[in-house]
């Protein structure tokens, strides 16, 4: 059944802005009414159901997630990860921030995920789009979809892969573009979307020149690392010689 445009819109604010303000509150007071102090967002939604959408709690569920999937990853202080989209506190990973935290919602890294929340509800009211509340894969909502987008994954930097079966995963199968292999990769694991349209703009004299480049400044450094290296073999040499000399002349041994 179609829904009107913006349908969704106001009960997607309203869910947010209720879940920060009863954060709020609970840091001010000590006290909350439906937020689950034990989880994020996502496992909050149900417990913001508005009875006046008129869907079920179960559809409300479905709708209100692919909103927050959608909306979340928009918000600056995204951290790249679907589980943990809070960032942390004094270089805490998120994932560490999220597992360490009793209370999700309390403290400096409570504070980012009510700032996330703001962020998201500033995004919702200026950028509506109705497409957040339909439902999409997880490599969709990345912006990354099957044996069209080419990215590149922080293990395999030299690399670039093609997604070519999604799964609906946050595990889905990609092939490398460079050799014969492929393999199930962790979406968060992603480093870059690589514009390929760019990347066609170079001619293949353009390609080698930029080849030449790279060799030519690795070669500098590989001296320089060698030089270097021929300077710690030779004090490692004057100091075997003079930890000899003490042994020698004073009968003891550097510690």
């Amino acid at each position: 059944m179609s829904v009107p445009a913006n349908f969704y819109k106001p009960f997607a604010i309203k869910m947010f802005k209720d879940m920060v303000a009863e954060a709020e509150n609970f840091r001010e007071s000590g006290s909350y009414n439906r937020l689950e102090r034990s989880y994020g967002v996502c496992s909050n939604i149900e417990r913001f159901h508005d009875a006046a959408s008129g869907l079920t709690r179960g559809k409300w569920e479905e709708i209100m997630a692919n909103v927050k999937n959608s909306v979340l990853p928009l918000t600056p202080s995204y951290t790249g990860s679907f589980h943990y989209p809070v960032p942390g506190v004094d270089g805490m990973d998120a994932e560490r921030a999220f597992d360490r935290a009793d209370n999700k919602w309390s403290g400096e890294y409570g504070a980012n995920r009510i700032k996330q929340c703001k962020e998201a509800i500033a995004i919702m009211e200026t950028q509506w789009n109705d497409e957040w509340a339909v439902k999409k894969t997880r490599a969709n909502r990345a912006g990354i979809y099957e044996n069209s987008t080419v990215v590149r994954f922080k293990d395999y930097p030299h690399m670039l892969w093609r997604m070519d079966c999604d799964d609906g995963s946050h595990n889905p199968h990609f092939k490398s573009l460079c050799e014969s292999r492929g393999g199930y990769m962790d979406l968060d694991r992603i480093s870059e979307i690589v514009d390929v349209d760019k990347m066609k703009t170079l001619t293949v004299k353009q390609y080698l020149k930029k080849a030449e480049k790279i060799i030519a400044k690795r070669a500098k450094i590989i001296a320089k690392l060698d030089a270097l290296q021929a300077i710690r073999d030779s004090l490692d040499v004057e100091l075997k010689s003079a930890d000899s000399m003490l042994a020698l002349v004073h009968k003891v041994k550097r510690i």
